[in-house]
């Protein structure tokens, strides 16, 4: 009765821990890759503040989930604006 008792604890723990793993796996593979919100959100950036403001009326996003929005592991308004000094320091250089 002890083995019996014990072999069902055994099925019980690893069923749980492959269920986790499973549900861990579902976690990672998001990521907003694909989301197309995000992606324009992230496009808009690019291009200026004023355009994520636009583009976030434009797809219905409140302030509070704009927040939330990352581009490329920055805030969004970091983004932006490391973004317009990559895009300034490559027309500077090929200005010179």
């Amino acid at each position: 009765m002890k083995k019996i008792f014990q072999a069902h604890l055994i099925i019980l723990f690893l069923s749980n821990v492959a269920l986790a793993s499973e549900q861990r796996i579902q976690e990672d593979s998001y990521r907003f890759v694909g989301d197309e919100i995000a992606m324009n959100i992230c496009a808009a950036a690019l291009e200026s503040k004023s355009s994520i403001v636009a583009e976030a009326k434009r797809l219905h996003i409140t302030r509070k989930s704009l927040k939330d929005v990352t581009c490329n592991g920055q805030p969004l308004l970091d983004f932006a604006t490391a973004s317009k000094l990559i895009v300034g320091s490559k027309a500077l250089a090929s200005a010179q």
